[in-house]
């Protein structure tokens, strides 16, 4: 993967994208148009092919195809989900009502292509998620790197976090499934590791909230 800066979209080649569609002459051409952005391509037929995948090949981006008839692309989705695969989703969807798309960010839906589309509606979309995951990638990895103002290894300074009314409650809905934004899959999944640290550090936990604006809000 390319070390150039986030925002330079030349730089956005060499990606490993899963595309799990179900019409094999419309994933054959969508394997040519992102082979042409120079990305690689896993191709899966179906949610099992794409769930081998994934165990055994680190991915950058997922494309799914959703469709009314068919739960497979949805079934996906919601295996990631609880497999813990943090991978950011495009979708292929006819279904674009306003609820139907919050729910799908609820699952890991970074950008949805409403069908019918054109070669650079998908190219952008394929272009705008890797260029969001891989700015959130650049500025956890930063914020990891620079030492914490005013942190502290003394754990007794820390003894009292797990009684913050704000983490307690973040905490409790993390555990009972009812935090439901649409946040950035792997922001969410480091937070919820974070939180079952009872030793964990305040001022990296509001860090990484922040990286998520609708996580910050909420």
């Amino acid at each position: 993967m390319s070390s150039d800066s986030p925002d330079d979209v030349g730089s956005l080649e060499g990606h490993s994208i899963l595309a799990m569609v179900a019409n094999s002459l419309e994933r054959s051409k969508l394997r040519g148009l992102m082979e042409a952005q120079g990305h690689g391509v896993l191709e899966a037929a179906d949610p099992d092919q794409a769930l081998a995948i994934l165990d055994r090949s680190p991915v950058d981006l997922a494309v799914i195809d959703l469709k009314s008839d068919d739960p497979a692309g949805r079934d996906l989705m919601l295996d990631m989900e609880r497999e813990g695969h943090a991978v950011p989703v495009v979708v292929i969807t006819k279904e674009t009502s306003v609820n139907a798309v919050v729910d799908l960010m609820k699952h890991g839906a970074v950008n949805i292509v409403a069908r019918p589309f054109d070669d650079d509606t998908f190219r952008g979309a394929v272009q705008s998620s890797l260029l969001r995951h891989r700015a959130v990638v650049a500025r956890v990895e930063s914020e990891r790197k620079t030492p914490e103002h005013g942190a502290t290894d003394d754990a007794s300074d820390q003894d009292d976090l797990p009684d913050n009314p704000a983490i307690r409650q973040v905490r409790e809905q993390l555990a009972h499934g009812k935090l439901n934004l649409p946040s950035i899959p792997m922001v969410l999944k480091e937070l919820t590791q974070l939180l079952q640290d009872p030793k964990h550090d305040q001022a990296r936990l509001v860090q990484l909230v922040e990286t998520d604006q609708e996580l910050a809000v909420k």
